[in-house]
This record gives structure tokens, sequence and C-alpha cells, in this order.
């Protein structure tokens, strides 16, 4: 039996599904499930993303609401299925200093990027 680790590559489900169930139809491995009317990934040890379903699965193509997309997530489980990691993922920046890191990269010219709360007592 593989080693067991933390991380997996499957399809995670955002706020913006509509409950259409074209993803539930589409996943060969029933992993995705309707719940309450909205998609819901309730068997992700068992999904082959990254593995046979290839880098982003069956599901994502077939979501016209752009509600699914692939993302490292914690799971228990062997790493027999899909694509598995032990560590966890570099965190994804947002807002706009990434959008500012991402147009000029690691220039010495961006002053150092610091917390607003950083140093504050607590009263």
């Amino acid at each position: 039996m593989a080693e067991k680790q933390n991380y997996k590559w499957v399809p995670v489900i955002t706020d913006y599904c509509i409950g259409c169930g074209k993803c539930v139809d589409a996943c060969p491995h029933q992993c995705i499930k309707p719940i309450w009317d909205f998609a819901t990934l309730v068997t992700p040890e068992t999904c082959t993303s990254g593995g046979a379903c290839g880098e982003v699965g069956d599901c994502i193509p077939v979501c016209e609401d752009d509600a699914i997309h692939m993302g490292w997530e914690k799971v228990e489980g062997g790493a027999e299925t899909g694509k598995w990691t032990d560590h966890p993922p570099k965190p994804v920046r947002k807002g706009l200093w990434a959008v500012i890191k991402g147009l000029f990269g690691e220039s010495s010219m961006l002053p150092e990027y610091k917390s607003t709360t950083e140093g504050r007592e607590e009263q």
C-alpha cells in the first residue's frame, strides 16, 4: 500500500454552482454528487483528476458557470489514485498586491510588504 499523504489535486466546487448536474453526470467515478441541489465532492479520495481523468478531470470542461477549478485540498487516504503531495501547497496571493508582483516580479524597486496589524500592541 502506498504511503498516506496529505494533499490531493481535486476539483474544488465554488459558490458559483447553480446545481445543473452536468459535472455529476460527467464524473466517471461518481465522486461528485448533488447535495441540497448543489454539486459536492463527496469522495475526494477516489477522484482520479491529475491521473486517469487527466490534469483537470472530466467535470471541469462541462461546467458552463466556471464553478469548478482544480486545487490542492487536504484529503485522508493513500496515493493509489490521482495526484498527491505530502507538503502544503504554496498559498496563492490574491488582490492588488498579487497583480503588482505579477507585473514587476520580485523587483528590488517594490517596497517590502508589511501587514497593517504588525507591531501593534494588544489592548
